[in-house]
């Protein structure tokens, strides 16, 4: 649906009486849209589906609130449903295409400060969506997180949130109360209660309208992802503790094998063994013990917690290591950070190992790129905020990781010698407390998102 909407939208004109009733069409408008007797049913019926397509296809998606008007972005370029006055009784809708800069000033009818606070939550909601989405938040804490920016920008003055797990209220209670049930998947459901900030202002109604939409949608979302096997995405399935059993477990072996061959090799020497096998037992013996080494210093890491600085500006340490990451990147290949906002994230750790770990998934992604034949890619570095913790997705444009690969990063492996590499990775995400997952896509194109948090765990 996505797809021929953004295919066709510039092309397609409609001629409809005040009602949205179809007088006239072009062929190009019955052709991808059928035999629509009412506009208003392209614009209504299918806003579930067109949004529901759009996450899934990874099509940013917005809506903006002059009356009967929806915005679908795809990249920088903005696609409206525009009504424009063309004789008593009637209006032309074209669907056309339009850029960011021209359109900015003309989303939301109103004084300048309405059209700011709802252009700023409308791109804050749909970040949120995109954040709690790739971290599994379930419904409650999403209707949440986006209900408490509604009421702290004054869009709701009453907001109350209400499932089986528990109740969030902001604000006084008092008359005049909407209610909305939705239904949050597993057996719950979800009751939202608010009052508008301002009755007089139509925005204000129609962003908490998208509001409620969202949810909704995000519940659709889980609940078909509910049970479901995603063919297309791993996640680390070892808890902290169980990593650190399985590491210790390895070098317990790996201790007990180097002994032995030290054991064997007293033996040998005694019973006079041929020079040549006694050299190649030695080599063996040195093998084992650089693993054994190796083993020790990632162990000796995860076990030691990071010396937290001050403080870290997540977004300053990104920009300082993607500058330096820029200078060796092959010609045609380019990388950009795209931020929720350029305003510190600040979070505690260390800066040092925190390198080490972005360089590490950087390098994978330019790998991923190189190695798929092409002579041109991207990395995207993505930056998003929530209130606990940070999402940050570096995805590249290059071939589609294969199993093995994926197992390479998140599984402890059983040839320590091969993998000190994904080790030390593991290590320093343990460190922090993150949660990492890699996202692949059927088409190629890897994701790696990272959950970081604010404040280390104790």
């Amino acid at each position: 649906m996505v797809e021929k909407l953004l295919k066709f939208i510039t092309f397609s004109v409609v001629g409809i009486d005040t009602c949205g009733n179809i007088l006239y069409r072009n062929p190009r408008f019955e052709s991808e849209f059928g035999d629509v007797e009412n506009v208003f049913e392209l614009i209504n019926i299918n806003f579930h589906d067109v949004i529901f397509s759009a996450i899934k296809n990874r099509y940013p998606v917005t809506f903006f609130d002059r009356r009967h008007r929806k915005v679908v972005t795809g990249s920088r370029e903005y696609y409206a449903v525009v009504f424009l006055p063309a004789e008593k009784g009637t209006f032309i809708v074209e669907f056309w295409k339009r850029n960011l800069e021209n359109i900015k000033d003309e989303l939301v009818s109103g004084d300048r400060e309405v059209r700011n606070v709802i252009r700023k939550l409308e791109i804050e909601l749909l970040a949120t969506l995109n954040r709690l989405l790739i971290t599994g938040a379930d419904v409650f804490e999403f209707a949440t997180e986006t209900g408490k920016k509604l009421f702290e920008y004054g869009v709701v003055s009453r907001l109350s949130v209400v499932d089986d797990s528990g109740k969030v209220d902001f604000g006084n209670s008092g008359q005049n109360v909407t209610e909305v049930a939705i239904n949050g998947g597993t057996s719950r459901n979800l009751m939202i209660k608010y009052r508008i900030g301002k009755e007089s202002e139509i925005s204000f109604r129609l962003l908490v309208d998208f509001w409620i939409k969202l949810i909704k949608l995000y519940s659709d979302i889980k609940q078909s992802n509910a049970g479901m096997k995603i063919a297309v995405s791993r996640r680390i399935t070892l808890e902290d503790t169980e990593f650190v059993t399985k590491l210790t477990h390895r070098m317990e072996e790996a201790i007990e094998k180097s002994i032995d061959l030290v054991s064997r090799a007293n033996r040998e020497l005694f019973e006079k063994c041929k020079d040549s096998e006694i050299k190649d037992l030695f080599d063996d013996i040195q093998k084992r013990l650089i693993g054994l080494e190796d083993t020790l210093k990632i162990f000796s890491e995860v076990v030691s917690p990071p010396i937290p600085e001050k403080e870290i500006d997540l977004l300053n340490l990104l920009k300082n290591l993607l500058n330096s990451f820029r200078r060796k990147l092959p010609k045609g290949i380019n990388v950009e950070l795209m931020p929720d906002s350029w305003n510190p994230h600040l979070i505690q750790g260390e800066s040092d190992r925190l390198n080490i770990l972005f360089s590490l998934l950087l390098e994978r992604a330019l790998k991923n790129i190189t190695e798929s034949g092409n002579k041109t890619g991207t990395i995207s570095v993505r930056l998003n905020s929530g209130e606990k913790e940070y999402l940050l997705t570096i995805r590249d444009t290059g071939k589609k990781m294969l199993e093995e690969e994926i197992d390479e990063l998140l599984s402890v492996p059983e040839r320590l010698d091969d993998a000190y590499q994904s080790l030390l990775l593991r290590s320093i995400i343990f460190q922090h407390g993150m949660r990492f997952t890699i996202h692949v896509t059927e088409t190629g194109g890897n994701t790696f998102a990272l959950i970081v948090p604010r404040k280390l765990r104790n």
